[in-house]
């Protein structure tokens, strides 16, 4: 087992990387980079966020300094992990997490030969997240 154990705020959803961003640790981001995005949280959907808000919120979970972060949640952030990697079959395990605790999980399948998600997630929001999670797991493992 693979395990990245990384963490992104469930509202964001990513667009494109945020390469020239910054940020002293890039490769240690929850997505495994930096990315531009807009939120999506209830109210607010499209918001297009600043680049510091990007930088100390949405690239990260448990953002709580974030106006826009709905007072009432299910989830604080979105951990990703590769379960599997083996014969062109990529599993990856998500957890919602609220107040540091586990809540709400399941595993999504990517199959790397064909180039298309075999199971996704049924928000968007959060498919998006673990599809910048699988891109940068692709490039860093080489």
């Amino acid at each position: 087992m693979v395990s990245f154990g990384f963490l992104s705020c469930p509202y964001f959803i990513p667009t494109e990387r945020f390469d020239d961003g910054g940020f002293v640790h890039p490769a240690r981001l929850p997505l495994g980079a930096g990315y531009r995005g807009r939120c999506g949280a209830p109210g607010h959907d499209g918001a297009v966020p600043t680049d510091e808000e990007l930088k100390d919120a949405c690239n990260l979970g448990y953002a709580r300094n974030c106006s826009r972060l709905p007072k009432e949640r299910i989830s604080d952030a979105v951990r990703f992990s590769i379960m599997r990697d083996r014969d062109g079959q990529i599993s990856l395990c998500w957890v919602s997490e609220l107040n540091y605790l586990p809540g709400e999980h399941g595993s999504l399948e990517y199959d790397s030969l064909l180039q298309r998600w075999i199971a996704m997630h049924p928000e968007a929001r959060v498919q998006a997240l673990a599809e910048c999670f699988l891109q940068s797991y692709l490039k860093n493992r080489g």
